[in-house]
């Protein structure tokens, strides 16, 4: 086991540890989690950056992969969130995204990459990867919010108490949904600026700004979706599951863009019975997810109409009783012409006073 080995190990129990830390804190009664934890977590970072320098870059060659782009990603997301972190509170999503980058951090050891010539690393290419991992970096972090918004959600609709209800309410609806555009909107960026850069290193390297691959297209594609929900957040103020699922959509997109093609990559080039393995664990995975997510939605979806068949049911309640009569019956005095109501009326054989003044007077002819 070589140094930038343990280096990753030990970074991966860290983020695991903070994570967990700050996960804790969150669904207890106290304020939150320490601002300490920030300290073994920029350890971590030190410890990562240091085994992917490492490991990444030799002599007279780079070696790149999908392991390596998974363990940047997340690398910048959690420089991202750690800097956040000392303009604002610790949160939850932080916790998240700590655990999640411990796995994405020891993958390099598992999807070793391939090996690239220097000379194909150029500038240009290199600031566009740079972008690149930076829009999947920010977008990463969206994903977490967005799925914190649509736990949010479902908890407004059908309280519970509990851990994870102590969790949820920790974090502000209104204020999850603000952040989520801003960082969306700073992912677009990212990834209009990897578009851009990208055209040039493609011209620099083939000759033309554009190719007809999945990477472009897929990400062309994911920009495409991106754009319509910030435009629709914009024009049309969408929010909540309308918005969600256009993210979705463009998250899915961009993910299988690099990561789906080059994880399927890895796996060919690994072949044998490993590369079986991790084949089928990453398609249970993955039907796992989707079959979750679709049961949810349709208990989601079950809720929302037994809430809908119950306003409607008041609603109808409401208009019966608006069709009854209202008010009390009046009648006209015999005597001086005055409307009254009929519970106030003074009887003397069959006709109707509004006073025993008026039927005294009836009675004298006055």
């Amino acid at each position: 086991m070589t140094i930038l080995t343990i280096c990753t190990i030990i970074a991966a129990i860290l983020y695991l540890g903070s994570g967990m830390a700050i996960i804790g804190s969150m669904k207890g009664e106290g304020s939150g989690a320490s601002s300490l934890i920030r300290w073994p977590v920029l350890a971590g970072l030190v410890m990562q950056g240091y085994a992917l320098h490492g490991e990444m870059f030799g002599e007279g060659a780079v070696n790149f992969g999908f392991g390596f782009a998974m363990s940047e990603m997340f690398f910048f997301a959690v420089i991202i969130l750690l800097i956040e972190t000392w303009i604002h509170r610790l949160h939850g999503q932080f916790g998240i995204v700590l655990i999640a980058a411990a796995v994405g951090t020891l993958s390099p050891l598992l999807f070793t990459g391939q090996v690239i010539p220097s000379v194909e690393w150029t500038t240009i290419f290199r600031w566009h990867l740079l972008l690149a991992i930076a829009a999947y970096a920010f977008l990463m972090i969206a994903f977490v919010h967005a799925v914190l918004m649509a736990l949010i959600n479902r908890r407004l609709k059908s309280p519970a108490v509990g851990e994870t209800s102590k969790f949820l309410d920790s974090m502000p609806a209104l204020v999850m949904e603000r952040i989520f555009f801003r960082i969306v909107v700073v992912g677009f960026l990212f990834i209009t600026l990897t578009l851009i850069v990208g055209a040039l290193a493609t011209q620099e390297a083939k000759g033309v700004y554009f190719l007809f691959d999945h990477k472009t297209i897929l990400t062309w594609l994911a920009w495409v979706f991106f754009g319509i929900l910030l435009a629709g957040r914009r024009v049309a103020g969408w929010r909540a599951r309308t918005a969600l699922n256009w993210f979705w959509a463009g998250f899915v997109v961009f993910v299988v863009a690099y990561f789906g093609y080059s994880f399927i990559q890895e796996l060919v080039r690994l072949g044998g019975f490993m590369g079986r393995i991790l084949f089928f664990v990453a398609l249970a995975v993955a039907m796992w997810v989707a079959w979750t997510l679709s049961r949810r939605r349709n208990s989601l979806d079950n809720e929302e109409r037994r809430e809908l068949k119950r306003l409607r049911a008041k609603e109808r309640e409401a208009q019966g009783k608006s069709r009854e009569p209202s008010g009390e019956v009046m009648v006209k005095c015999d005597h001086c012409g005055l409307y009254f109501p009929k519970r106030e009326a003074v009887l003397s054989k069959e006709r109707v006073y509004c006073s025993k003044r008026c039927r005294d007077a009836a009675r004298d002819g006055q």
